[in-house]
């Protein structure tokens, strides 16, 4: 969720040494216009990149007062901004822009290349993030039960939160104490090429 993009990212700044200089929720406590020029303000210098938790279409809104504020700081954010919408309305301002991403079906991982090839063939459509976890969520149990050797559901659950590293469509996910998947998401950037804007691997986390 955009709170969750929010906390995780400002904690691993802080974590690996960076600073918070400025901080704001738009709409409710400054216009777009006002977020950047505090930001300006609190930064003293230059800003190194903007977390943000919005979705595409004001995204592509901050990036134009960025570029009009003669602020030249990329943007990180998270799969919401990774849609065509955003390459195709923010063009070369959203160049460097950093998002993480729970899929991405350009990935040169061979399973995930033959499950979107499969998938195109059936369908005529490019998978979602959504269809590629709902396929994740069924080999997860799939696997559980391949482990416990056994349909009893409370075995089947043990098992399930043993599950470390699972490699999968949309990462590797490895079951937490607290029974949340801890996912490693694909991180992007957005390129310019021949073709335009578009999306480029650059890691997993």
């Amino acid at each position: 969720s955009n709170r969750e993009l929010m906390r995780s990212g400002k904690y691993a700044i802080i974590k690996n040494g960076g600073r918070i200089v400025s901080e704001t929720h738009l709409f409710m406590d400054a216009t777009i216009e006002e977020a950047i020029g505090k930001l300006k303000k609190d930064a003293k210098g230059t800003i190194d990149a903007i977390i943000f938790a919005g979705d595409d279409a004001v995204a592509v809104d901050i990036l134009k007062e960025l570029k009009k504020q003669g602020v030249k700081a990329p943007i990180i954010g998270g799969d919401i901004l990774y849609t065509e919408n955003f390459l195709k309305d923010a063009k070369e301002l959203a160049v460097g822009t950093i998002i993480y991403s729970g899929f991405f079906p350009e990935t040169k991982l061979p399973d995930v290349q033959k499950f979107v090839s499969g998938y195109k063939n059936k369908t005529g459509k490019k998978p979602t993030y959504y269809v590629a976890s709902a396929y994740d969520s069924f080999m997860l149990i799939a696997e559980a039960i391949k482990t416990a050797k056994s349909l009893d559901t409370l075995k089947i659950r043990d098992a399930l939160l043993q599950i470390k590293d699972f490699n999968g469509l949309t990462g590797k996910t490895t079951m937490g104490r607290d029974r949340e998947t801890i996912k490693r998401p694909f991180i992007l950037q957005v390129i310019k090429d021949e073709k335009g804007t578009i999306f480029k691997e650059v890691g997993v986390k």
